[in-house]
């Protein structure tokens, strides 16, 4: 069983006070009275890129700035809390900085790149190549969002490993898409900050999520993605675990469009803050695209109801010369052993193909009830 990596990711946080902002400011500033409000607050804020953002807190509301700033999906900020005439009432002022990759999707959407430095126009050239790649990708297929989010994905698994440090500051560079563009090496804040980057000057819809684990050791962030009006999660930097076949290296797509029951194996998240995420996998999933597996579409992988009909699946592709194989299914004891689930497809394929030769194969749980197979095989005839 091939041994998975863990993602260990953090968000950052910095505090400081600055200046009292002008009265006029305050006369406008909406009221909040509840975090759940002013997240979403802040979240709109946020698209469009505001420096400093007022608000003002009623009813003896206290701001919690951590859970404000996770929640909220920020980079970093800093509050300024001043008081009032009026003991429930408080004045907060929000300075926030935004990373790269937003600041450079926001410019190209905007048409603008005004306010970005030589580095950030290093990044954006080459990202605006790698959307028009893309677009001719996807070009001709059925469903061209699904292509173009595929090869974004691989674009950012291709330059970049992972990496990080202690403690994390909040200018870090692989904390954003300059540690996947520039040094190529990131943790998830740049794998999540770049798919959101490409993703936006895509023309798809995307954001990014904190979750935590179970016992809130580890903080992590990766992204939602809206496909025909549904919500699935998209971990770019769990797909990045290294898997050895013949000619390199191959990601594993489990958080490729992946749903809420999966991710929730290993993560937690506030999910009210949140939109409705898909619960099971469906046809937008990587393993779950049925009309591009069955055909011999190279791109995606396939699934199962059982794991003798996935193991058969194997080696149904591998006889149609496919070099990599992906299969999932509910999990099942009997093939944990990825040594017996190779002897499976072994027998299979000279007795209903002919076909005689190597395969290599690796089972990864990392996914609760679902066992996915990624296979390599090599013909010999």
């Amino acid at each position: 069983m091939k041994k998975i990596f863990a993602v260990i990711c953090a968000f950052v946080l910095s505090m400081g006070v600055f200046g009292v902002a002008k009265a006029d400011a305050w006369d406008n500033a909406p009221r909040f009275d509840n975090q759940f409000d002013l997240v979403a607050y802040l979240k709109n804020e946020a698209l469009e890129l505001r420096p400093v953002v007022h608000a003002v807190l009623t009813n003896g509301y206290e701001i919690n700035t951590s859970d404000v700033l996770f929640l909220a999906n920020l980079h970093s900020m800093s509050t300024n809390i001043e008081p009032t005439d009026d003991p429930q009432t408080k004045r907060v002022t929000f300075n926030i900085n935004y990373p790269h990759g937003e600041r450079i999707a926001y410019a190209y959407l905007h048409n603008d790149t005004s306010n970005l430095s030589s580095e950030d126009m290093q990044i954006y050239n080459e990202a605006v190549r790698i959307v028009n790649e893309a677009n001719n990708f996807a070009a001709g297929h059925s469903n061209p969002d699904l292509y173009r989010e595929l090869y974004i994905h691989d674009a950012i698994t291709a330059r970049t490993t992972y990496y990080t440090e202690t403690p994390m500051l909040p200018n870090s560079r692989y904390l954003s898409a300059v540690g996947v563009f520039i040094d190529g090496k990131s943790n998830c804040n740049g794998y999540a900050d770049s798919f959101y980057m490409l993703g936006k000057m895509c023309g798809l819809k995307v954001q990014k999520i904190n979750a935590n684990n179970y016992d809130y050791s580890v903080s992590h962030v990766f992204n939602i993605i809206t496909l025909n009006g549904k919500n699935y999660f998209v971990d770019v930097t769990a797909d990045d675990a290294e898997i050895p076949s013949t000619t390199g290296v191959e990601n594993n797509y489990i958080y490729f469009n992946t749903s809420a029951d999966i991710v929730a194996a290993s993560y937690q998240w506030s999910r009210e803050y949140y939109p409705t995420v898909v619960e099971s996998p469906d046809e937008n999933f990587y393993y779950y695209t049925d009309e591009f597996y069955r055909s011999g579409e190279q791109y995606f992988g396939g699934h199962a109801s059982t794991a003798e009909e996935a193991l058969d699946l194997v080696a149904e592709q591998f006889s149609k010369g496919r070099r990599i194989a992906r299969v999932f299914a509910p999990e099942n004891d009997t093939y944990k052993d990825q040594n017996t689930a190779m002897r499976y497809v072994l027998d299979q394929l000279p007795q209903k193909y002919g076909w005689h030769g190597s395969i290599s194969m690796q089972i990864s749980w990392r996914a609760g009830k679902y066992m996915f197979f990624t296979s390599e095989g090599k013909r010999s005839n």
